[in-house]
């Protein structure tokens, strides 16, 4: 091996160790690159989380709002309902309190047999008797 061979050798290994400085490099930039996705990965992550779980408070208040104009509205059918079924009763009765007129002889002879019932019924109470019983006080 002659001195001329052994000046290649020197340089061809410093060559070998200037490609493996340079990629030993390019790798850690590389690593740093990579880290540095990473992390910008990770904050998007954490901020994506965060408006997840505002908006997640967001819906749970909005359908217990919903829930409780649910039964608002249910309170207000019935409601409207109930008042429906009232009319129509009053409007029966005073059909039938027209056609009553009609039937009883008059008004006074209603209010007499109307004061017996309550005068019946008072004394049936006093004296804590039926009036099926037929006693009186």
């Amino acid at each position: 091996m002659s001195s001329h061979d052994g000046a290649r050798s020197a340089r061809q290994s410093k060559r070998y160790s200037m490609t493996t400085l340079y990629l030993s490099m390019s790798a850690n930039e590389k690593d740093l690159e990579i880290e540095d996705d990473l992390a910008k990965a990770q904050k998007v992550l954490r901020e994506l989380k965060s408006k997840i779980s505002s908006q997640s408070k967001k819906n749970f208040v909005l359908e217990k709002d919903v829930r409780y104009l649910d039964s608002r509205i249910a309170l207000l059918i019935q409601n409207r309902m109930a008042l429906e079924e009232q009319n129509e009763v009053a409007s029966h009765l005073e059909d039938a309190t027209d056609l009553q007129e009609g039937f009883f002889p008059n008004d006074e002879k209603t209010q007499k047999i109307w004061q017996s019932f309550i005068f019946a019924s008072i004394r049936a109470s006093a004296y804590r008797t039926p009036l099926s019983t037929g006693h009186h006080g």
